[in-house]
């Protein structure tokens, strides 16, 4: 056996190594978040009951072309909202009427038209600067998107008690986002719907236990207003949250994790959208991944809550898991029934049995996530659905590769 071949099989080792790491943190994240996630579905959010003196607060919605949700949306955040909350739409690149919509709403429209400028990190800039030179500039920002619904067990209070909190911890806030499928929707949408709860709810809340700081999620997020600039927001990354929570994180902002109350918004109907949707999630993700882990391990050595924060980002999206998990695991089986010598023997098997322990913390951790968050989700017969979603995803991988997106698309709606 040459020894390029027993140097790639070291390599390998080490991959495989890395890989078991974050499968095992993975696993330990589901553990500690199992049972929290579990009675938060089954009771929802913990009721503020006191009293809570209000701060200044702006709820931003950034909207394109949202004729069909904006009104629901401003109904629902007016209902849900404090009276003195400013709510600002920005209508960013509209061929429609949603800020005439907003308008008849009664709240601050913003309308941008820039066709170079593109996405929704350029809308959150433009609302930003647009804030910066009311006379009193408010104390807490919050994001909402346009097709999502604010809940709260008690409304006004609960909310009040989340932007006081913001304030107070001079930190990031995110609450509980959740994709709701309807009724009687596909096995697509269901499982779409369980994945994003895994990420958004079950893992965030075992960082939450474990003392760890969790991603911002688009919507439902809030941050102090001096704490970010305009300059910070303007770009057409693909998962601007994300970016914005680990920029606050290198800058010692880690973001919280607040299950005072919860957002929600559908799950994508079409085919098209629900693609257009993990496209842009996942491939942002990988890009995260590569641009921000190691920085933030540097400074989690200072810092635990940004240490489990940098292996959190580091833990790949769950399909991408299991696909190199799988693959190292095969690549591994078929050396190890070759007749190689002695010392790449033994760092085929070594590898063979790491892939193995992989698989098997993932295996445990999706069915312990599904006692945690699938139950009213997943029926018996979607197990061969899931296997499908699961075979689906390597195109989408082999995309980071060649089509890499790296532009905002709107997600398709009904």
């Amino acid at each position: 056996m040459s020894a390029a071949v027993f140097i790639l099989l070291l390599v390998g080792a080490v991959i495989a190594g890395l890989h078991a790491a974050l499968s095992g943190f993975f696993l330990l994240c589901i553990l500690f978040g199992a049972a929290p996630a579990r009675r938060f579905l089954k009771l929802g959010p913990d009721p503020t009951r006191h009293s809570v003196e209000p701060v200044r607060t702006a709820v931003v919605i950034p909207a394109h072309n949202e004729t069909k949700m904006i009104a629901a949306t401003l109904c629902s955040a007016r209902t849900a909202l404090p009276p003195e909350t400013h709510i600002v739409v920005v209508a960013d690149n509209c061929t429609d009427d949603t800020a005439e919509i907003a308008r008849s709403a009664g709240v601050d429209v913003i309308e941008r038209f820039d066709d170079d400028l593109r996405g929704k990190g350029f809308a959150l800039s433009a609302a930003l600067s647009h804030l910066a030179n009311l006379d009193e500039p408010p104390q807490v920002v919050m994001v909402l998107d346009a097709d999502c619904v604010i809940n709260a067990p008690v409304r006004h209070q609960s909310v009040r008690a989340f932007f006081s909190e913001c304030a107070r911890l001079n930190q990031p806030l995110q609450m509980v986002y959740l994709l709701e499928p309807p009724v009687h929707a596909p096995a697509r949408e269901r499982i779409a719907a369980f994945a994003f709860r895994v990420r958004g709810l079950v893992r965030n809340s075992g960082l939450q236990k474990m003392g760890g700081s969790c991603q911002l999620g688009g919507t439902g997020m809030a941050f102090p207003f001096d704490l970010v600039t305009p300059e910070m927001l303007a770009s057409g990354e693909t998962v601007e949250d994300m970016r914005l929570g680990l920029d606050l994180a290198h800058q010692g902002h880690p973001p919280h994790y607040s299950t005072r109350l919860f957002v929600s918004s559908p799950t994508p109907s079409t085919y098209t959208g629900h693609n257009t949707q993990h496209l842009r999630w996942e491939h942002g993700h990988v890009r995260m991944i590569f641009a921000y882990s190691l920085p933030l391990l540097f400074r989690g050595l200072r810092s635990w809550r940004t240490f489990l924060m940098a292996l959190d980002l580091s833990v790949p999206p769950l399909c991408l898991h299991l696909f190199v998990a799988v693959s190292v695991w095969s690549a591994a089986a078929l050396l190890v029934s070759f007749d190689l010598a002695a010392e790449s023997a033994v760092v085929s098997r070594a590898v063979l049995v790491t892939a193995s322990i992989s698989l098997a913390f993932l295996a445990v951790g999706v069915l312990v996530a599904i006692w945690a968050a699938g139950s009213e989700l997943l029926r018996i017969g979607d197990v061969a659905r899931i296997i499908q979603y699961v075979l689906s995803k390597p195109l989408l991988y082999v995309k980071l590769v060649g089509e890499r997106q790296t532009a905002w698309t709107r997600t398709e709606r009904e």
